[in-house]
This record gives C-alpha cells, structure tokens and sequence, in this order.
C-alpha cells in the first residue's frame, strides 16, 4: 500500500509539474495531499500489523514511523519553496524513501537471520547524498534537509563492525590462549553408555563415564559472551586432549551460585555431572531428531566433567579462578559465532512471546523439543534450548530437561513435575515440522489458555504510550505466577 500510494503521487506530481512547466510552485503545493495520503497508509498499515501475529513484534516501530513522514514532508516543503529543485531530486529521494519504506516491512517480516540488514538503508542514504550534494550546497537548509549525515555515520559504524568480525572469524593470527598461560592436569569424565558408575558428594553421579586423565592449558580471563549468565563464569581452555579441537571453553558455577545450589536443592559438584548427562540425553534424541527430519538438524554439543588434580603456572591474579573452592569444571567444544550470534529459541517455562509473534518461536527448535516429548512416550521435554542458528541446523548448548516425575538425574534448571513440562508447552504451538513429524499437542487446552493470556492483555495502547508490553503480558500469566 505504501509503495503504491508513493508511486500513485509521485506519477501525478510529474505529470502535473510537466504540464505546467513550473515544477518548483507544482511541487510545494501538491507535497501537502501527497504526503497526507501517505501518511493515511502508513496509520492503516501499522495498525493491521498489529492484528497480523508475525509483525506484532514490529508494530511498535510500524506505528511510530508515521511522525518519520510528517516530519519528512515539511522539511521537504520548506526545502524545496528555499531554492532551485529540480523535480528529478525529488522523485530520486521518494524512490528511496519508498524502498526503505518496503525493505523496512519485509525486514520485520522476515528478515531475522539477515546477514546485512542495514545494506538497503545505507546504500539509499549514500545515493541521495550523491543526488543532492551539489542543490545542497547551494542553500544551508538544503543542506541540512537532504544530507543523511545520520544514517551514514550509522552506516560506516555497522560497516566497521561487519570488518571486524569477519576479521575475527578469518584472521589467522587469531591465538585462541597465549603461550605461558596456566595448565591443567586433571581427570576427565566423559558420558558413555558403555562405561562406569561414578560417585561424588558421596552420591552416584547419573549415567556412565568414561574416565581418563589429561592435560591442557586454560586462560587467566573470562571470556566474553552475547548472554552473560548469572549462575556460570566461562574461560577458554585448549581442548586438543580432550576433543581433538583446540578451540574449546570451560564453565564453572560462581561460589553464590554453588552455596545457593547446596541450600536449596541439596547438591554440590554433582551439579556438573547433570549438566554433562543432560547435554548427553539432549544429544541422543538430537540424533533421532535428525534421522527423522530432512532439511532441519539440531546438534547439541558434546560436554565432559574435569576434576582439576593439578595446576601448573598459577596465577593469582587471574579472573577465572582454580583451587580448592573449584574443583571441577564443565569442558565443551566452543560454537563458532557465539559471542555475536548466540541466541535463545526458546525457555524453560511459559514465554508470552513465542505466542505473540511467529517470528519468536524458532521452528527447529519448537519442533525437536515436541520431539523429545513424543520420544520419550511422555516423560520429558528438552527445553531452554539455546546456541547459534547456522542454516538449517541448531548448535546447542545448556539444554534444561523437564521430566514429569521427580529426577535428579538433570540440571540446576530441570522442573520435577508435571506442571512445568505443561508450564513449557502452554507457549507451545505446533508449526510445519511437527506435523510433518505427525507429532499433536499434548495439551492443547494449555496453549489455548496461553493465547487466550496474551490476546486478552493485547491492546493498541501500550505501543501508544510505549509501555513494555512483553513484560506486561508475561506478568500477567498464571504459569509465570506458579513458577514463581
């Protein structure tokens, strides 16, 4: 609708300034209808995307933009009633403007994964800069009107943002850890249905490990990550002896988050056996899932436990700290692209926005969760999952498992009963892999009482008053409020 009503005037100013042969007085005084129609679209746009559940995300912006329009039509009055333009400039700049305008809606649509969002918008700004620069400098308030100073300083810092990570990814001088660091001499657990029991805390860890011993050095600091999370720290460790890659990272639980942990649910280092198994049995239906699922896969990254027997070049003042008070770590291959592209596909409880908007709900991972369920003839659900997207297939780390009875066999994370695997599924809806897996909803009274929370606190309102509706919503959920 906008394009067309961009096209519709833009048409009529031509051919009215051709016929009159006076495009400077044509111009200024059809600005005003043209730009009030386009405005009249962009209001009935926005708020149809409100009612249309894969741009609800973005309707926020949608419905803001039109003060973008006004805003832009006086200026463009005023600039043009200043001096000499020549009506080919203000076609070039309503074309552009049209094409942002359509590339900023497909974009809320269905340009999530995008590798260059902001191509469109520069390259726009750069050839209206280009067309103007010489009417610009011939007046100062064209000069302020038509300069897109703004989008190109954004522009240049999107691009020396894009050359510094590729940079990062294809630099071969990139040292995963610095010679003379720290080296760790420990024994490793690896889960293997084949091998041994193992007991700690004077507990059987779950599962069966596999037991050798191995050395490897680790790094003085943390390591940056996208989501920080508040109960683990991580560190680059080099996992040669270990995986056979080098580029592989160490996660140990704050001191906090361990005497919690003990207080409240009654484990100490048995924590990251847990954790390991639960990356093992999140990986085992993985390769079910996979087997089943043409064009969509999902690999969970393989996790071991290291119990640190000996450290050699220790340093006190490394921020990632060893010794007595952490004895064990959780050692796991890193995935490539984490620190700008790791995301959340979906959680470990209900999640208004995966009701709210299609585009939250990521397909693989709504659908190999659904899967772990159906798998496990209905005693769990792996959830919480979390990594990087490349292409069709999910790299995961941190699986939570949900089991419906009470186990001690998973995580921090893990919800004993029924009512959190229901809590999960009530922002579950089942997409085109899960029927084409012929997987049906367990309990789709429960996610029609989702939708039911979310529409039911929907309202034009808050994105009028720029309230967070997400928060909002979510707080107003009877799971969340269980959960709590």
């Amino acid at each position: 609708a906008n394009v067309l009503v961009f096209g519709l005037f833009a048409g009529a100013l031509g051919g009215h300034a051709a016929r009159r042969q006076n495009e400077d007085r044509a111009f200024p005084y059809l600005a005003g209808q043209y730009y009030a129609a386009h405005l009249a679209s962009a209001l009935a746009a926005s708020v149809l995307a409100l009612l249309d559940r894969r741009a609800r995300h973005a309707s926020l912006a949608l419905l803001l933009a039109p003060s973008r329009y006004v805003n832009w039509a006086l200026q463009t009055r005023e600039a043009v009633a200043a001096g000499p333009h020549p009506f080919p400039l203000f076609a070039l700049a309503a074309a552009c403007e049209a094409l942002r305008i359509a590339y900023g809606h497909a974009y809320a649509l269905h340009g999530k994964r995008w590798r260059f969002p902001n191509f469109v918008p520069l390259a726009t700004a750069c050839l209206e800069t280009v067309a103007f620069v010489n009417a610009a400098l011939a007046s100062r308030l064209l000069f302020t009107r038509w300069l897109r100073a703004p989008q190109l300083v954004q522009g240049g810092c999107f691009a020396l943002e894009a050359l510094s990570r590729y940079r990062r990814h294809h630099s071969r001088d990139d040292v995963w850890i610095n010679k003379g660091t720290r080296v760790i001499v420990g024994r490793v657990y690896a889960p293997d249905d084949h091998g041994d029991e193992v007991t700690v805390d004077l507990e059987g860890a779950p599962g069966k490990w596999r037991i050798n011993e191995a050395t490897f050095r680790i790094a003085d600091g943390l390591e940056r990550v996208k989501i920080k999370g508040a109960m683990r720290e991580v560190c680059r460790v080099d996992g040669f002896s270990i995986f056979g890659v080098e580029r592989c990272v160490a996660k140990a639980y704050t001191r906090e988050t361990r005497e919690w942990l003990w207080s409240n649910q009654g484990v100490g280092d048995g924590v990251y056996f847990r954790d390991a198994h639960a990356h093992h049995v999140a990986g085992k239906y993985a390769a079910d899932f996979n087997a089943k699922t043409p064009g969509a896969s999902v690999a969970v990254v393989p996790a071991v436990v290291v119990e640190v027997l000996e450290v050699t070049n220790s340093d006190q003042d490394a921020e990632f700290m060893l010794g007595s008070d952490r004895k064990y770590l959780l050692v796991e291959p890193y995935i490539e692209g984490a620190l700008e592209e790791f995301s959340r596909f979906n959680s470990n409880t209900f999640d208004a926005s995966l009701l709210l908007s299609d585009r939250h709900a990521d397909p693989i991972a709504e659908a190999y969760s659904h899967f772990t369920w159906a798998a496990s003839s209905g005693k769990l659900v792996v959830s919480d999952v979390q990594g990087v997207r490349s292409g069709s297939t999910l790299h995961v780390t941190d699986p939570q498992i949900h089991t419906v009875d009470r186990s001690d066999a998973f995580g921090a994370g893990n919800g004993q009963s029924e009512e959190n695997v229901r809590a999960f599924f009530a922002s579950h809806e089942c997409r085109g892999i899960c029927a084409a897996l012929g997987l049906a909803h367990p309990f789709p009274d429960d996610v029609k009482k989702g939708l039911e929370t979310v529409s039911s606190g929907f309202s034009l309102r808050p994105f009028f008053t720029r309230q967070d509706y997400f928060r909002r919503a979510v707080a107003s959920s009877k799971f969340c409020r269980k959960q709590d």
